[in-house]
């Protein structure tokens, strides 16, 4: 296998049915040279690209807990005023799951 070619496993998501495909999540197996590549790649990008402060997926050391945190602080920030509060929570989970 060249180090650009990579070979896509669907591992099962261990709930639901087995012969739903939706139930599969896509592994990629790449070779290890191309694991050091992406790996000083995303340090370098990492290092010129700023990441917005609001901005918690996959960004080290901020969590989903980080993000819960902030949003229930501002829900009570609001409602210590007595002003109404609208959060919309948008679920992109299976937003980049396909394959083209």
């Amino acid at each position: 296998m060249a180090w650009r070619d990579s070979i896509i496993v669907p591992i099962f998501k261990s709930e639901g049915d087995v012969m739903d495909c939706a139930n599969y999540r896509g592994i990629k197996l790449i070779v290890h040279t191309t694991k050091i590549y992406e790996r000083l790649v995303d340090i370098r990008l990492r290092d010129v690209v700023e990441i917005a402060p609001d901005k918690f997926g996959f960004v080290p050391e901020r969590s989903t807990i980080d993000a819960i945190f902030i949003a229930r602080q501002v829900m009570e920030k609001y409602r210590e005023k007595n002003n109404p509060c609208h959060i919309a929570f948008l679920d992109l989970e299976k937003a980049y799951d396909r394959l083209p």
